[in-house]
């Protein structure tokens, strides 16, 4: 079968898609609404670290949410998903909603809001995992948990690896800023999903050939751009710490820090690992070892749909880090081009989402 050349994309929206777009439009819009009605109130708060939002302030940026918002509702409503055939027009619409809702939204909050949430989704992936190991193999299931809950009693004893303490600082975390972490979340969720149904109405041409033969070395890139900052949270075991060290913290912070800056590391390696499955067998099927699921077909949005959200965080957000980065802006306190190269996302986002388009229409092309 040739797979060079990509089957032209369906002529209407799914309604699974279609009802993602209302819904996300109707929560940006809500949120925006509660922030203008109730400003001294509200929890709700717009990243302030976004470039649009930085320059228009609170206020102007939450009623430019809210006009995001209300569009998107209305173009969800009217099942205007763009098509390929006469549906340019309303994929550059869309890519409009996508580009202000970035610019707008998605900052250095936003990013580190994602990943202290990938962060805590990674214990109950690995709970998963286990869950579904142990359908086939429940005696590997059960040694792997015993492992698990030994090292972390160990940590927590020894003071080493202080698991325990991290996760009530977590969770206290959490339920201080919830809404407001879930106000950043839920902008990084229109953002992506309306990227997806912009791509919606580019599924041929040059631009998609190329990037379908190219699609194994751009998903290798995207990868490889986890690697600077994991590197430098493994440092934190030796004596040469980069990117920061636990040892500027008091003393009895200094291994919680190092946990959580770990943990981080881990889960950023989580995120390359993750992008290579955009390559690999283990992204087209589940795997054989997740018990009822194993060796089924792996449906095209449960893949396609978180990694272009991540990509669309990436890219807007990557951007406005690395100009504050080079400009010295707040968080970061001083200039530095360091970070900009540690935290790659500028480069990371936009090779993310050439990486799912091509794996998208890879999906397609081997299904006929």
């Amino acid at each position: 079968m040739d797979t060079s050349s990509p089957p032209r994309a369906a002529t209407r929206p799914s309604i699974a898609l279609t009802a993602a777009m209302f819904t996300v439009s109707a929560v940006l819009g809500a949120q925006a609404l509660a922030w203008i009605a109730f400003p001294a109130a509200s929890p709700f708060r717009v990243d302030s670290s976004a470039p649009i939002a930085a320059a228009l302030g609170p206020s102007a940026a939450a009623g430019l949410e809210l006009a995001l918002g209300a569009a998107g509702m209305a173009l969800a409503a009217l099942h205007l998903a763009p098509p390929v055939r006469g549906g340019r027009v309303l994929a550059v619409v869309a890519a409009v909603l996508t580009i202000s809702a970035g610019f707008g939204f998605l900052g250095f909050t936003s990013l580190a809001f994602a990943g202290y949430a990938l962060v805590g989704i990674v214990p109950l992936a690995v709970l998963t995992a286990l869950i579904l190991l142990a359908r086939r193999h429940p005696w590997a299931a059960t040694g792997i948990a015993v492992v698990i809950v030994a090292l972390a009693m160990v940590g927590q004893a020894s003071g080493l690896f202080p698991i325990g303490d991290v996760a009530v600082r977590f969770a206290s975390a959490l339920k201080d800023g919830g809404i407001e972490a879930g106000s950043a979340l839920s902008a990084i969720a229109f953002t992506g999903v309306w990227m997806l149904a912009a791509t919606r109405g580019w599924g041929d041409g040059p631009l998609a050939r190329a990037v379908l033969r190219r699609r194994v070395p751009l998903t290798i890139a995207a990868a490889a751009c986890a690697l600077p900052y994991v590197f430098s949270r493994l440092s934190w075991l030796t004596p040469w710490p980069l990117l920061g060290s636990p040892a500027s913290f008091p003393a009895d912070e200094r291994a919680g820090v190092l946990v959580m800056g770990l943990a981080l590391g881990t889960a950023m390696a989580l995120g390359g690992i993750l992008t290579l499955g955009l390559i690999l067998p283990w992204g087209e099927r589940f795997p054989r070892w997740m018990g009822p699921l194993g060796g089924a077909p792996i449906p095209v949005p449960l893949a396609v749909t978180p990694a272009l959200v991540v990509a669309a965080l990436f890219t807007f957000g990557g951007v406005g880090l690395a100009v504050d980065s080079l400009g010295g802006i707040a968080p970061l306190g001083e200039a530095s081009w360091t970070i900009a190269l540690v935290l790659p996302f500028w480069l990371w986002g936009p090779l993310l989402g050439l990486a799912t388009w091509g794996y998208a229409l890879h999906r397609r092309a081997a299904a006929g």
